[in-house]
């Protein structure tokens, strides 16, 4: 039997509720349609990805830095070095300014590295420009 893989699915490892809420909202505004998969840490990424029949494969994946049990850094690395998934865009989405984390980031193979907004107009700019960049 085959993996039943539906694309343009945009999984996001957010563990603050008040951004996942935020997050949600930007991308309804923006009339993104397709689903939204939440995780609150890095290890259930790391689960999920790990599947062999994963029903919503991403096509992006948005990644806090300072989550629990497993940081955003470390799930990057996973996914870079695994043959299956080392291709999905992987953008890190923080409320850091560090450039050494940027850096970082980058070197582990993150596509982009976005500091979280303080406002919901931004944060909507962000969810658009995300879907016409990864659809």
């Amino acid at each position: 039997m085959s993996k039943k893989i539906i694309n343009s699915t945009i999984w996001i490892a957010e563990d603050d509720p008040d951004d996942r809420l935020m997050l949600k909202e930007a991308f309804e505004e923006v009339n993104y349609t397709k689903p939204l998969v939440f995780f609150e840490d890095g290890e259930k990424v790391i689960e999920s990805l790990k599947k062999k029949r994963i029903k919503l494969r991403p096509n992006l994946i948005l990644l806090d830095l300072n989550m629990p049990k497993i940081n955003g850094h470390e799930v990057l690395a996973f996914i870079k070095a695994n043959e299956n998934t080392k291709n999905i865009p992987v953008i890190i989405f923080t409320t850091s300014k560090s450039e050494e984390e940027k850096i970082e980031s980058l070197k582990l193979g993150a596509s982009d590295f976005i500091t979280k907004p303080y406002k919901f107009k931004d944060m909507i700019k962000i969810a658009g420009d995300l879907i016409k960049s990864y659809g």
